[in-house]
């Protein structure tokens, strides 16, 4: 029976630091705003709206705690939780700027937090998807 002392493949830094960011800025951060906000009373009219929003927070929390522990699936899910939120948060902020709802001095920053949504969306289908080091971790042996 191969354990995972068996096959020595370090936790690669790409791992770490993807794995905690998305944690943090797509799982926590979401979370404790949304908690704000409720606590607050103010945001949500719609309660399927925020019922969605904690169910993709909790599946980006409890996907990146299990892919930072090399579970295969668990980096799909991460996938697939931080693809959903960072592709709504660039439709949204497109949206917003699109219909200029802010002022025309900030235009350009909500374009580029559009922007940079769909560039962390490349980086995290790259980097779980394509880099050669993550495979080779994600394709050891684990005890379940």
């Amino acid at each position: 029976m191969e354990t995972n002392m068996d096959q020595n493949v370090k936790r690669p830094k790409g791992v770490w630091i993807l794995t905690i960011w998305i944690l943090v800025m797509a799982g926590l951060v979401p979370l404790i705003a949304l908690a704000l906000f409720f606590i607050n009373g103010s945001g949500f009219n719609n309660v399927y709206q925020l019922i969605f929003s904690v169910l993709v927070a909790l599946g980006v929390i409890i996907s990146a705690i299990s892919a930072w522990a090399g579970i295969k699936r668990a980096k799909n899910f991460l996938v697939v939780f931080s693809l959903i939120h960072y592709l709504l948060l660039a439709y949204q902020n497109g949206l917003i700027a699109y219909k200029e709802i802010v002022p025309t001095d900030r235009l350009a920053l909500t374009w580029g937090r559009s922007i940079r949504s769909i560039v962390y969306s490349v980086i995290i289908i790259w980097y779980f998807y394509i880099s050669k080091k993550t495979d080779k971790f994600y394709e050891q042996k684990r005890i379940s």
